[in-house]
């Protein structure tokens, strides 16, 4: 006598078909890595910056729409405020300090990227209350959250440079 369970036909009616994936795990995501998690803070700046070097807006008017459609809470409001602001202010020294750490011209760094690394330099120079590695950290996830992937390796060893040569910055 025969077990119905045994039958090939009750096994192939729960053998899972080529080309799905298993129950209860999405597809394209390992299962025990956590996704990043997007600091809005440092983007909106990145936002705000990217469209006043479009010359479409002023960095406050983007900032205020972008707060409005967003409605991060006050502590991002005032570091979006603060980076975007100062990588203003202060965009002719970021440069020519981003000129002296980096092995390429300026002029030849992706608009993106060249945005990314005038936040950062930002923050490690003239920002007190963010630790400088983690200064380092959120700007390399900000470069891959912008879509430059291939450049996260650059702009880490860019800021790490200058956090060692810089001795004030790293403690």
């Amino acid at each position: 006598m025969t077990d119905s369970s045994d039958s090939p036909r009750r096994r192939d009616r729960f053998r899972r078909r080529p080309g799905k994936p298993r129950p209860g795990r999405k597809r394209g995501r390992s299962p025990y890595k956590p996704a990043k998690r997007v600091d809005s803070a440092r983007h909106l700046a990145w936002q705000a910056l990217s469209a006043y070097e479009r010359r479409t807006t002023f960095v406050g008017q983007t900032l205020n729409q972008l707060f409005q459609t967003q409605s991060p809470d006050p502590s991002e409001r005032r570091l979006a405020t603060e980076l975007a602001c100062g990588s203003v202010r202060r965009r002719l020294l970021l440069d020519a300090v981003l000129a002296a750490y980096s092995s390429r011209p300026i002029e030849n760094l992706d608009f993106a990227v060249r945005l990314v690394l005038r936040i950062g330099i930002d923050q490690i120079l003239f920002v007190d209350r963010i630790p400088p590695h983690a200064a380092v950290a959120e700007t390399v996830n900000l470069c891959r959250t912008v879509g430059k992937e291939e450049a996260a390796g650059f702009v880490n060893g860019i800021l790490r440079t200058l956090l060692r040569e810089l001795p004030h910055a790293s403690k």
